[in-house]
């Protein structure tokens, strides 16, 4: 996960997971623990989005968090906005389209390649160069 608070709630419910198991006598291979607890764990972590998901939908939890953090640095939706208007911004409209479909819209290569007229190699390369045009314009920007 890329957050550090997730990270620890899932490492605290593999454990649980994992000991309550071997209390239970309930491991069918005991020479296989560390491929039973990385499993536990993508589980854990799957449950995890899920959950917050769910609650996003509800409408029980914000998705992005609105104030910055205790540092100053941008919030999580003001990056997010930075991102977009950046891409908004970019003069060629491939590397405009690909962007987007990528990171924004989280489209599947195959989609974009299709929806582009790409292949599978050129799609690679067109990616390179628009994040690279996306990149000097970040750094002209923030700094």
């Amino acid at each position: 996960t890329r957050d550090v608070h997730d990270a620890e709630d899932i490492c605290q419910e593999v454990m649980h997971v994992v000991i309550e198991k071997l209390r239970c006598r309930q491991l069918r291979n005991p020479n296989a623990l560390d491929k039973f607890v990385r499993q536990v764990g993508k589980y854990q972590t799957v449950e995890c989005y899920r959950r917050r998901k769910w609650l996003e939908y509800r409408g029980e939890c914000d998705p992005v968090d609105p104030t910055p953090d205790c540092h100053g640095h941008a919030s999580l939706r003001e990056v997010r906005q930075l991102v977009r208007d950046i891409i908004h911004d970019l003069g060629n409209e491939r590397d405009r389209q690909i962007l987007h479909m990528f990171y924004v819209q989280e489209f599947d290569k195959n989609d974009i390649c299709q929806r582009l007229n790409l292949d599978g190699m050129h799609f690679y390369r067109v990616l390179h160069r628009a994040r690279n045009r996306f990149k000097v314009v970040w750094g002209e920007r923030i700094g």
